[in-house]
């Protein structure tokens, strides 16, 4: 049994450009990466992030692009991530859904199949209102697929509180 430890430093922003102007939302997304184990490498993400509404379900789908900017190894390519989503509001603070994440490779040159990464699985959603500023979300995931051609099934989960 390992101890448990901090893994990263992750700051992210998510500029929203349209709500509610058009069919889909959309947003500017960055995130900057300092890694603390292994080579300590610093990264950031960046890309567009498109949401929309069909009754009672949200879509989501976010195409990512990701760059090394400082590492103790050599610089890598350009990565290309996506991420997509699928929720159903079934009542106030309970939702469900599915979510799916993948690793292409570099973004002008993509990896083979067999060395891509894609997950997906179900998901659940829930949030708790603190007040009329605050709220503490969690969403939890099962996600099953491969990590660069492994098995890489895994228990995803994000605790938020909204302030």
């Amino acid at each position: 049994n390992r101890p448990t430890q901090l893994s990263s430093w992750n700051w992210s922003n998510d500029l929203l450009l349209t709500q509610g102007e058009l069919p889909v939302d959309v947003a500017l997304h960055t995130q900057l990466v300092r890694n603390r184990l292994g080579d300590r490498e610093t990264v950031i993400e960046f890309g567009p992030v498109l949401q929309t509404d069909l009754g009672r379900t949200q879509l989501n789908a976010n195409l990512f692009f990701e760059r090394t900017l400082a590492s103790r190894s050599a610089a890598d390519p350009t990565q290309l991530k996506y991420q997509w989503q699928a929720r159903y509001r079934w009542m106030p603070g309970v939702h469900f859904g599915a979510q799916g994440f993948g690793e292409l490779g570099a973004w002008d040159d993509w990896s083979p199949r067999q060395a891509q990464s894609h997950r997906a699985g179900p998901a659940v959603f829930g949030s708790l209102r603190l007040n009329e500023r605050e709220e503490v979300k969690l969403q939890a995931a099962w996600l099953m697929g491969k990590t660069y051609g492994r098995r890489g099934h895994m228990f995803s989960t994000r605790l938020a509180y909204d302030f």
